[in-house]
């Protein structure tokens, strides 16, 4: 799903059964299948069936099969899966 720009690419997964509150900064790629109440600009993310995400997020590309709530921007696609 996601595609690297460089082989530089910064990536954050945040695991189910893993809180996290607070910012992510500079991550290419971020999946979250945890719980995460955060702000975040990044290039694609992808909140899997167990994420919970909430908080300012900004995406070029978003992929959602959990939760997601809060001030949403998707610069170019937002897809939601039927679990979504």
């Amino acid at each position: 799903m996601f595609e690297k720009k460089s082989t530089n690419s910064a990536q954050v997964i945040i695991g189910n059964g893993v809180k996290m509150i607070g910012e992510i900064t500079e991550a290419d790629n971020v999946q979250i299948d945890g719980n995460a109440d955060v702000t975040m600009d990044t290039d694609n993310l992808i909140v899997g069936s167990t994420g919970n995400l909430k908080g300012t997020i900004t995406s070029n590309n978003i992929d959602v099969s959990g939760k997601l709530e809060g001030k949403i921007t998707a610069r170019e696609t937002l897809t939601v899966q039927e679990l979504g």
